[in-house]
């Protein structure tokens, strides 16, 4: 399934699957520039309310080891694990980014980013279940919120959000709160 900016996609209804591979991938134009994915756990309160949360290059694994960071063969591409069958019940949602490492301080945006996309799959199968190319509309952002996971009704889905934002924005600082 091929998702475009703002579509709802279930990822558990009628399927029985505990583990999600979250694959990102990107062109960078630029030599240098640093590209990062990475997830926030976020609470009900819709903040990452401890470091633990937060995964990434630098925090690989979230503290009970249901989600997992891994930088992938080849550049320009990492992987997002997640066991949704052991991730704490206080977890209400998963935001799913990607931001230039200090992109503000060395001058590096979104527009020099091409082939953004984020490739839903089924660990267990290796079954796709979604596709969602991104950032075609960016330029002077320095990070973007790809997608979020969440549970509606005891169920996994995923918003293909796409919305870029400078690092020093509020809707960074809301999930960045806790994390850094």
């Amino acid at each position: 399934m091929q998702l475009i900016k703002g579509q709802k996609m279930d990822i558990t209804k009628g399927r029985k699957l505990s583990s999600l591979a979250l694959n990102f991938g990107w062109t960078a134009q630029v030599t240098g520039i640093g590209i990062d994915a990475a997830a926030f756990l976020l609470s009900e309160r819709n903040r990452c309310e401890r470091d633990e949360d937060f995964t990434f290059y630098g925090n690989p694994q979230s503290s009970n080891g249901a989600v997992t960071h891994t930088p992938l063969n080849s550049h320009g591409r990492e992987k997002i694990s997640i066991s949704l069958n052991r991730l704490p019940q206080e977890i209400a949602r998963i935001a799913l980014t990607m931001t230039i490492y200090e992109g503000d301080k060395q001058g590096h945006t979104m527009k020099q980013v091409k082939d953004a996309y984020l490739q839903i799959v089924d660990e267990g199968s290796g079954e796709e279940l979604g596709r969602f190319d991104y950032g075609s509309d960016l330029s002077d952002e320095t990070a973007v919120v790809a997608a979020e996971l969440y549970q509606y009704n005891g169920e996994w889905k995923l918003h293909a959000v796409g919305s870029g934002f400078n690092r020093h924005c509020a809707g960074y600082q809301r999930l960045h709160a806790e994390a850094v």
